[in-house]
Parts: structure tokens; sequence; C-alpha cells
């Protein structure tokens, strides 16, 4: 399913909700975060901004998916970069 249904389910069915609900970017955010394969890429803070320092570190979080279900995931996130979203005027 995508991220737009995956919202739609979590603010209909979840038992635990975030506070303003789920929006579809944060679940895109979080699908793209490494932490899911347990990775944890170190950052410092320069002008504000944050910079990774050296590799990420494989194995510091429990995985709580499979690296091959996550990138499949990243594979399909991919492949819908361009497809959707607002397709003309509103009138």
């Amino acid at each position: 399913i995508g991220i737009q249904r995956i919202a739609q389910q979590l603010n209909d069915d979840a038992t635990w909700t975030r506070r303003n609900g789920w929006r579809a970017s944060y679940i895109r955010k979080l699908l793209r975060n490494r932490a899911l394969i347990g990775e944890y890429q170190p950052h410092r803070k320069q002008n504000g901004k944050r910079i990774p320092i050296g590799e990420p570190i494989k194995g510091y979080f429990p995985a709580v998916v499979p690296e091959e279900l996550f990138f499949s995931v990243q594979k399909a996130l991919e492949s819908n970069i361009g497809r959707g979203g607002q397709t003309g005027k509103a009138n």
C-alpha cells in the first residue's frame, strides 16, 4: 500500500496516534530511516546544520525490518518519484 493509505489507516485504526495525526511526510521520513535496519549515523552541528561524521554504525540498534525489505521499500519509493501529486490547476 502507499504512504497516503498508511497514514489514513493509522489515523483511522491505530490505538496510538500522533498529536496532530499521522502525515504522509512523516511516514516517508520513517520509511527512509536506516535505523529500521539497525544503523546509526553520528552527526555534529556545523553552522546550524547536521553534518555526518564517519561511516554509519551497523548493528547499533536492533533491526525492526530485514534489510531485503528495507531496500525493497527504498526501490519502490524511488520509482514513485515524479508520479502522483497535483496534476493540474484547480478550478
